[in-house]
């Protein structure tokens, strides 16, 4: 099993016009945001405005889930939504969109050929949850609150730590477990869509 931790010290963070956001992981990760030639983008943004625009990336899948606040989200000739903590809002780069409310969020950016999808967990001291996915080549892991350690991997992570796996076929993902109340973390499944997502959720026990 592979794997890449970022600390909350090795993650880029940098300004937009509505506030900062920091770069979780790119892959590949010789590729670039502004080229836009990534097949996928994790990253937590800070919307510091009440209003916003956000940037138009054509050919990019989005799916944006709320941390911190309630966001009022508007895609021009779609959809309107209203986001609270830890719920998802999906869809396409290429259409107009604006905001309203001064949130943190977590974004998953995917090209054209690739699909996934994002899931929060809340974890209590000392409870143990098993991450379970089939058929998806990456999972993320970002710590919003709290701390944990994954058994089998031998890792120690704190608030704002971040974690990728590459997964090959009977790779056995960690053990999560909680070294704080109150821990949430965000879980981000990924795959290229010709090999079909059919990740299966993680059971507490």
């Amino acid at each position: 099993m592979n794997y890449k931790c970022l600390s909350k010290d090795d993650q880029i963070t940098s300004h937009w016009s509505g506030g900062t956001t920091t770069q979780l992981y790119i892959y590949p990760e010789e590729t670039d945001y502004k080229k836009q030639n990534f097949k996928f983008r994790i990253s937590s943004a800070k919307v510091e405005v009440e209003e916003s625009v956000f940037t138009k990336l054509e050919g990019i899948q989005r799916q944006l889930m709320i941390l911190r606040g309630e966001l009022k989200i508007a895609h021009k000739d779609h959809h309107v939504k209203y986001l609270k903590p830890f719920e998802v809002d999906s869809f396409m780069g290429s259409w107009e969109t604006k905001a309203k409310g001064c949130v943190t969020d977590f974004n998953l950016m995917l090209s054209a050929d690739m699909e996934g999808r994002l899931e929060h967990v809340h974890l209590d001291d000392q409870q143990v949850y098993r991450m379970a996915c089939e058929n998806s080549q990456f999972l993320g892991l970002y710590v919003w609150k709290g701390s944990i350690c994954l058994d089998e991997a031998d890792l120690q992570m704190q608030k704002g730590d971040f974690v990728i796996f590459d997964l090959n076929e009977g790779d056995v993902v960690p053990k999560v477990i909680a070294t704080e109340k109150k821990t949430d973390m965000i879980l981000s499944y990924i795959t290229h869509k010709e090999w079909g997502v059919k990740s299966k959720r993680g059971c507490s026990i």
